[in-house]
C-alpha cells in the first residue's frame, strides 16, 4: 500500500496549507517544522441504509465486524477498504488521489448492482471529513505546570503521556514534551493554520514552553 506520507496527494494537500491564502504563513516556520499530514478520512452519505449481514453474504473480499460500531469492510481491486455503517455511511481511510478516488467509486457503484435494496442507490463523491497533522515545535513543552482541571486544556501523566487541548473543538490536540503536536478533526488547510497559529500563542500564555 502507498505511503501516506509519500503520497503525491498528500504533497498536493500541504502544498495546499503552504500556499494558503493566508499572507503571513512563513512566520509559523519560526514556531514549527515538519508539518506532515498523516492520515485522511474520506466520507460518503449514501440514500440508503446498508443491510450489513446482506452486503457481506453477497460480495466477496468483504469482512463483517460485530463490535462498536459494526461496519463490513470491503476490499477494492487497488487494495485499499471501504467501510460500510448501517446508516448509510461508507468510509475511506488513508491517502488517495482524485483519480484513484473516482476509480473505487466507479467500481462500489458497479459491485452494489448486484445487492438486494442497495442496486439502485446514489453513491456521491467523496468528501475529505478528517485530516490529521503532525508538526514539530521547535521548543519543548512543561507539562507539569499545566492544572488537571481545566477544560479547554488537560494533562494527566499516568493516563496519557501529553496535554489535551479541546479549545478548538471539534478539531482536537495533542501536544507532547518534546514538542511534537498532533491535531484531528481538520478539514481544511486554513483551519490547518489558524489551530497552528494559534497554538503558539496558547501555549506561549501560559508559559509552558521549556
Amino acid at each position: 500500500m502507498e505511503s501516506i506520507i509519500t503520497s503525491s496527494f498528500i504533497k498536493r494537500v500541504m502544498k495546499t496549507i503552504l500556499r494558503t491564502t493566508y499572507p503571513f504563513f512563513n512566520h509559523l516556520s519560526i514556531m514549527w517544522r515538519d508539518v506532515k499530514v498523516i492520515n485522511l478520512m474520506f466520507q460518503m452519505d449514501i440514500d440508503c441504509e446498508v443491510d450489513l449481514e446482506n452486503l457481506f453474504v453477497t460480495l466477496d473480499e468483504t469482512k463483517f465486524y460485530t463490535g462498536r460500531p459494526e461496519m463490513v469492510l470491503m476490499e477494492m481491486s487497488n487494495g485499499r477498504n471501504f467501510q460500510f455503517f448501517r446508516k448509510g455511511v461508507i468510509q475511506l481511510l488513508g491517502a488517495v488521489s482524485p483519480s484513484e478516488a473516482q476509480l473505487m467509486r466507479y467500481e462500489l457503484k458497479h459491485r452494489l448492482k448486484k445487492v438486494v435494496n442497495m442496486e439502485n442507490c446514489q453513491i456521491p463523491e467523496m468528501k475529505l471529513k478528517n485530516m490529521v497533522v503532525s508538526a514539530q515545535l521547535n521548543k519543548g513543552i512543561r507539562l507539569r505546570k499545566i492544572s488537571t482541571g481545566n477544560r479547554q486544556l488537560q494533562y494527566d501523566g499516568e493516563v496519557f503521556p501529553a496535554a489535551l487541548i479541546t479549545k478548538w473543538a471539534p478539531a482536537h490536540v495533542s501536544v507532547f514534551k518534546n514538542g511534537i503536536a498532533i491535531i484531528t478533526g481538520l478539514k481544511t488547510a486554513s483551519q490547518t493554520y489558524f489551530i497552528l497559529n494559534s497554538l503558539v500563542k496558547f501555549l506561549n500564555k501560559r508559559s509552558l514552553f521549556s
